[in-house]
């Protein structure tokens, strides 16, 4: 197939429905981002007060955690298009009333907390429907170079989305918000645009002919800002077309512990799964390495006494080593077919470590995260697209949920711990730690049976759901 071989942005042309999803998916990313950087620095400016500042992104990411556990039930269970407008509506509302609160002057330290449970909500609940719709719209291996595009996109807008926030919050602290707010209407032109009959809906899992006969059947999650898949138990729903709000009922009005049960079947797919679960493995690990030693590297380049500048520098090459890696990851998963492009990335990151310890020349740094970076939207993309392939898309939602948590919980942890090494054991004894976590995470790439034998990328069109 031609578009095997042309580049990832290809697939907006290609495909008009992923094309539609990814405009209202990328509008509410980028007015994520923007808002993100503002939400900060409006905290400190309504609180005065550093401790209530960080009680508040508490909150709001306490809230966001306990919503997940029952958001991706919801985007299993429910019409997954009727999900996306009330995601879109419901940004809209949230940070449409936080921008009215702030030109009436009315925001005050208890709304803040207000709002941040709210957007933790909205967050949590709708966190994973994206892409839990992604598998439904793009198959075979056309699912790992929509990823790579996603995750490039991704890189580009984290690396803009802060200085472009903070400027528009010093221009007025409003517009950021209302930004958001505006950017959170593109879910709603994806969901009046999107043809491919999504979860929920008469049509959705019949086989589709572009796909080879496989159709629905190859769906599963993702390994994005984390890793998201999908979840089956075998037959969660046999009859896949039938309506799952009629079957989710049906289960919670029989027994409150079947519907437990179901609510966990993420987590226990996950387990049931030798390789899903090797891929899990993989992916928390790996992220508590990276996590450790760039939270590492911030505040050793700002107890160095180095100007602001040169941590903006060293992190924008970070930022573009990823960006470049992404626009040539459909080139490295040719090159490094299966898990060798998963071996490469941790590597080239375990060797990067090892020589970061030996330096603290920030110049050199930024050079050793350029390299670091390179190949991981490729092993990113790769991984996702095979869980999503391997995983039954009518629990996709709590599946996703799992890596969501699972690869989450990795950077909250490594920041803690960044710290109190850095501390306690200085600058090389902690990017050797990280070193060796890494090197963990290779030994279980290579050695998992789980993983072996994995297929390339252009055989994904072949791989069959796990039961």
């Amino acid at each position: 197939m031609n578009n095997k071989k042309s580049g990832d942005v290809r697939l907006l042309s290609e495909r008009a429905d992923y094309r539609n999803w990814w405009i209202g998916d990328t509008s509410a990313e980028i007015g994520t981002q923007i808002a993100s950087m503002a939400f900060t620095l409006l905290t400190y400016a309504v609180t005065r007060d550093v401790v209530i500042a960080g009680l508040v992104g508490a909150m709001r990411s306490l809230v966001n955690f306990v919503a997940m556990f029952y958001g991706g039930y919801v985007v299993d269970s429910r019409n997954q298009r009727t999900l996306l407008r009330l995601y879109g509506i419901s940004l809209c509302v949230v940070y449409g009333s936080l921008t009215v609160l702030i030109v009436a002057g009315a925001l005050n330290t208890a709304l803040l907390f207000g709002f941040a449970a709210l957007s933790g909500v909205v967050g949590g609940t709708f966190g994973s429907l994206t892409n839990a719709m992604l598998p439904q719209i793009l198959h075979g291996s056309e699912l790992t170079r929509g990823l790579s595009l996603n995750d490039t996109r991704d890189a580009a807008v984290g690396t803009v989305a802060a200085p472009v926030g903070a400027a528009f919050y010093g221009l007025a602290s409003a517009v950021p918000f209302l930004i958001n707010a505006l950017c959170s209407l593109g879910l709603l032109w994806s969901a009046a645009t999107i043809k491919t009959p999504l979860h929920g809906e008469p049509g959705a899992g019949e086989v589709d002919s572009r796909a080879g006969g496989r159709g629905d059947e190859g769906s599963a999650p993702e390994a994005r800002d984390g890793g998201e898949l999908a979840d089956t138990a075998g037959g969660d729903v046999p009859d896949k077309s039938a309506d799952p709000n009629d079957d989710a009922g049906k289960q919670q009005d029989s027994a409150p512990e079947t519907f437990f049960i179901r609510l966990v079947r993420g987590a226990t797919w996950v387990g049931k799964h030798p390789d899903i679960r090797a891929i899990l493995l993989v992916l928390i690990v790996f992220n508590l390495g990276s996590a450790i030693s760039i939270t590492a590297v911030e505040l050793q380049l700002q107890a160095d006494n180095n100007p602001s500048w040169v941590i903006g520098i060293t992190f924008s090459v970070f930022s573009m080593g990823a960006i470049l890696g992404g626009m040539l990851s459909n080139r490295w998963q040719t090159i490094l077919p299966g898990m060798r492009v998963v071996k490469a990335e941790l590597f080239v990151q375990l060797v990067c470590l090892v020589v970061m310890a030996t330096t603290r020349v920030w110049w050199i740094i930024a050079i050793l995260f350029f390299f670091t970076n390179l190949l991981i939207i490729a092993m990113n993309s790769y991984l996702g697209a095979y869980q999503m392939l391997r995983t039954p898309r009518d629990i996709l939602g709590r599946v996703s949920t799992v890596f969501r948590m699972g690869v989450g919980l990795a950077p909250i942890l490594g920041s803690t711990l960044a710290g109190f090494a850095l501390e306690y054991l200085g600058w090389s004894s902690t990017q050797l730690i990280c070193a060796v976590i890494t090197l963990i995470a290779l030994v279980v790439a290579i050695a998992a049976p789980g993983l072996r034998g994995l297929p390339a990328t252009r055989e994904f069109d072949s791989v069959k759901q796990a039961e």
